[in-house]
């Protein structure tokens, strides 16, 4: 579970972070980079993508007993 006050601002800055490493795979796509600068580009945006969607799963999640301190 992660509380939405730490989640919302996370969710943010993972989301822009996503969103200009996207930009960045495209573009390198795009003009013809070499494979490496491709590849680097497109496993840095999955790996961005994979911490949007789990901050998603961690804040829907309910709260456990486990989980309080």
């Amino acid at each position: 579970h992660l509380d939405r006050r730490i989640a919302v601002p996370q969710g943010i800055r993972r989301g822009l972070l996503t969103a200009g490493l996207g930009i960045g795979f495209a573009w390198a796509v795009d003009s013809g980079q070499p494979w490496g600068y491709t590849l680097v580009a497109g496993m840095l945006t999955l790996w961005a993508i994979y911490g949007v969607y789990r901050t998603i799963v961690q804040a829907r999640a309910p709260k456990q007993y486990t989980d309080l301190v």
